[in-house]
Formats: structure tokens, sequence, C-alpha cells
């Protein structure tokens, strides 16, 4: 359960990165001038960062390795419950997130759905972060490369 979540929460955020990353590029390209503000550097680094963390854990699974080591979980059982929870509880928040979105499509009554569904969506994202931080850096930390 607890890898399986990780991995959703690792693909989530990497796809919603590139989603976010390809709107950033299409803004650009739309203005007349091309001029940074320290708002448009922060949205890089966010990016960067939310970017980095997924594609680490993805690629331990594209070098056939294991997404979080056996000894890692029974070492560590109280960060790897930390992490799992993290990842479920922001799962549980896009699910809802999606949900509301979908009624908000098919035409439901919807007088104001923009700050919950934007509050919702901003939790996950910090459940996200907080569950990739501890994942990547505690949970997994420095792997040492297998001498044959």
């Amino acid at each position: 359960m607890i890898r399986t979540s990780y991995l959703l929460t690792a693909l989530l955020v990497l796809a919603g990165a590139v989603l976010w990353l390809a709107e950033m590029l299409q803004s650009l390209v739309r203005q007349i001038s091309i001029r940074l503000d320290i708002w448009d550097l922060y949205a890089v680094a966010i990016v960067a960062v939310m970017c980095a963390l997924p594609l680490r854990a993805i690629t331990r699974l594209l070098r056939r390795a294991e997404l979080i080591p056996d000894s890692h979980l029974r070492e560590r059982p109280v960060v790897a419950t930390f992490v799992a929870v993290t990842c479920i509880f922001g799962l549980l928040l896009c699910l809802l997130a999606a949900s509301v979105w979908l009624d908000v499509m098919r035409g439901a009554d919807s007088d104001d759905i923009g700050g919950p569904l934007g509050l919702a969506l901003m939790l996950a994202l910090m459940s996200f972060a907080i569950a990739l931080l501890t994942g990547e850096l505690v949970l997994v930390g420095r792997l040492r490369p297998r001498h044959a």
C-alpha cells in the first residue's frame, strides 16, 4: 500500500508539473514582452522541485530498483506510515477536487465553487510536497549502488 500510494503520488505530481509547465510556456509565448518578474522565477523553482522529486522515484523504477527498499520500510516504519498517510490524504483531496470539477462541468448548481476547489487542490499539493520530500529525503535517502 505504501509503494502504490507513493507511486500514484509521484505520477500525479509529475503529470501536474508538466501541465503547469506547458501552461506557463504558453502564457509566456502569448505575452508581447517577455519580462520575468520574481513570481515567475518562484513558479519555475516550484516546478523544478516538483519535477525533480517524482523523477528521482520513477528513475529508480526504470533502473529496475525498488521504489522504496524493503529494508528502509522495516527500519523506518513511522516515516513510512507518515508518507503513506500524506500520500493518501493528497490523493483523496485530488479525488474530491475532480468530483467537484466534474459536477461543475455537468452543469450542477454551483454559485461559488472556486474557493473550495482551489483549497482542495492547494491542500493536496502541500500534502504531496510533504510526502515526496519526506519520502525521498528521509525514507529512501541516499541509495548506495550495489556491488556485483
